[in-house]
């Protein structure tokens, strides 16, 4: 077949056996990235892999995507993967460049992040599938400050941590230790591991409405919405807390078991066609919920990209620069006027990190540099990152030029410790 893509990238990456970074790499794990197509036909892509250079057994249709990560690699077998392009009339390129990769035993599980529920609700995230039995076994946990883990709940994704704990103080910060939580293959997490978190002042009172933080377009008919906290099940799942104009249907939506993402499945995208999507009636998972805010819009393309594409006409954001980075990097942006701007930084599970910029700020260029600490200073571990600039947009009223409608840019960057 000819190959009717003319400018499909050839740079294909399995992360750490390029960028060198354990973070992303584990046994029996690989993430594989590559550069973007840029033609404005572009679909999605497919990953073919196999254990013989040149021949491919297996192939994964993984959407309009430029990372993605494949499980249940032998240890010690060595693959080889390529990546092709589709177009919206189903046209595939040819292959990409062949890169290989070798799956080693002996990575120890590392805490990634800790994400507090409430005042006696903990969720620990790790870098590698856990054993069951040692992650939950209480006594591999302790925590400062005379708090005490009761129970212990492996998450069915294997990588999350349900702790139930004695009263926690509000407004105080803690770490918490773990040992001998051993990971699928037995390989135990370094001895006194530990990982600082705060317990907000008001965490009996969560007045915080949930925020659209960023929107991952997966196909034609598939786009993903990552929020800022994690949802309420019953409102998340009603169609008709979504919009989608013009002419798209949202036909099904399904909260993901991180409880922070939610999956649309819509009737076909056109491409090149600017869309704008509308959140309502969402709710977290507070004691007395918090509602979204009424008509939190978001404006896209089905273009391929994995990141919100919007309209450019009022402010733009850049990548970052150095990507990816360590320790720090820059983010710049501009402004074509005056405006009220939230420049904050998110994990992969829509959890605030840090806000960097939460200010009116004048028209012009702008550059801040995030040194890949959180809101409370300390270091943040390896991983993707994704930065959000929030500004007000000009909406016309009844003849009347009026500031109320949020427009986000969205962007992802990649720390390396």
């Amino acid at each position: 077949m000819p190959c009717l893509k003319k400018s499909f990238a050839t740079r294909l990456l399995i992360m750490t056996s390029l960028f060198f970074s354990t973070a992303f790499v584990f046994a029996e794990t690989a993430t594989v990235s590559w550069d973007a197509n840029t033609e404005s036909d572009l679909s999605g892509y497919k990953i073919y892999y196999g254990t013989s250079s040149g021949n491919y057994d297996d192939v994964l249709d993984v959407g309009n995507t430029t990372s993605f990560i494949i499980n249940n690699l032998a240890v010690g077998t060595t693959y080889f993967f390529v990546v092709t392009a589709y177009d919206f009339s189903a046209n595939e390129s040819g292959f990409s460049g062949e890169v290989s990769f070798t799956p080693t035993q002996g990575t120890p599980p590392q805490i990634t992040g800790v994400s507090v529920g409430d005042d006696t609700k903990l969720d620990v995230l790790f870098s590698r599938s856990l054993d069951k039995a040692s992650a939950e076994n209480p006594a591999n946990y302790s925590i400062n400050g005379g708090v005490q883990v009761l129970a212990a709940s492996l998450d069915a994704d294997l990588r999350t941590v349900h702790l139930t704990t004695s009263q926690h103080t509000k407004g105080q910060g803690y770490v918490i230790t773990i040992t001998n939580v051993t990971d699928v293959d037995g390989t135990p997490i370094a001895s006194g591991s530990t990982q600082g978190y705060n317990i907000p002042a008001d965490s009996s009172t969560d007045t915080t409405a949930p925020q659209l933080v960023s929107v991952n377009v997966k196909g034609a008919t598939q786009i993903d919405l990552n929020f800022s906290e994690p949802l309420d099940k019953a409102s998340a799942e009603i169609l008709s807390n979504y919009s989608i104009s013009p002419n798209i249907e949202v036909i099904v939506a399904a909260l993901d078991q991180n409880l922070t993402r939610v999956h649309l499945v819509t009737s076909n995208h056109q491409q090149s066609v600017e869309y704008t999507l509308s959140v309502n009636n969402i709710y977290d998972r507070a004691a007395n919920p918090n509602k979204v805010t009424s008509n939190n819009t978001v404006i896209y393309t089905s273009d391929g990209s994995q990141e919100i594409k919007q309209s450019t006409q009022t402010f733009s954001l850049h990548q970052n620069f150095p990507n990816p980075f360590n320790p720090d990097t820059e983010i710049s942006f501009f402004l074509e006027k005056q405006r009220e701007v939230e420049l904050k930084v998110y994990n992969p599970l829509g959890q605030l990190v840090k806000t960097l910029v939460s200010a009116g700020m004048p028209q012009g260029d702008h550059k801040v540099v995030w040194d890949g600490t959180n809101n409370d200073n300390i270091q943040v571990p390896s991983g993707v990152y994704i930065y959000s600039l929030e500004v007000k947009r000009d909406v016309v009223k009844g003849g009347l030029l009026v500031n109320v409608s949020l427009e986000r840019r969205v962007k992802k960057m990649t720390l390396l410790r």
